[in-house]
């Protein structure tokens, strides 16, 4: 995959981060609600870093990594998903991950990223088995993993959330719920 390829669907672009980005990153990123289940808020500046240091990773981690989710109507960064390796499992398993700026919640934009994401992930990057790592209390996020297809297989441990649910789908499952 480029790494500056577009995902689009009816609603949204999903794309590389990019430097204007930054106004929208920080509403998320000093947001203690959106961030509640998943890390610690930044400062303006941690913020600023941290935009740098994804874009400068994309090419380097492409096909994996985090990339701007764009609601086409208003070309706003309305949020974030991606693919990663689960940094917390041994067998280093890819985990999509998600996330909108709290204004944006309850209208479906979480789970039309995801599900474009995971459509990408099995047909355009041929991943065998997709999960995700969500803290047990964050029912929005458990709610967009399950919709998408994604089921329950076993708690682990994550260093900063404690123990986590751990959903997975294979490809298998997945062609077979597209028929």
């Amino acid at each position: 995959m480029n790494p500056f390829d577009i995902i689009e669907t009816e609603r949204l672009l999903i794309r590389p981060v990019r430097s204007d980005d930054l106004p929208e990153v920080y509403a998320r990123a000093s947001d203690p609600e959106v961030l509640r289940f998943t890390g610690e808020v930044l400062s303006y500046n941690d913020t600023q870093r941290l935009l740098q240091k994804l874009i400068d990773e994309q090419s380097a981690k492409a096909p994996l990594g985090g990339r701007a989710v764009v609601l086409k109507s208003k070309q706003l960064n309305i949020g974030y998903c991606g693919f990663d390796y689960l940094p917390h499992s041994p067998e280093k398993p890819i985990e999509i991950f998600y996330g909108i700026t709290r204004r944006f919640w309850g209208a479906g934009f979480a789970t039309e990223a995801a599900t474009a994401m995971l459509h990408h992930g099995f047909a355009k990057l041929d991943l065998k088995e997709i999960v995700a790592s969500i803290h047990p209390a964050n029912l929005r996020s458990m709610r967009v993993a399950e919709k998408i297809g994604l089921v329950y297989r076993t708690k682990i441990n994550c260093p900063k959330q404690g123990m986590v649910n751990l959903l997975a789908l294979s490809k298998g499952d997945y062609l077979r719920s597209q028929r």
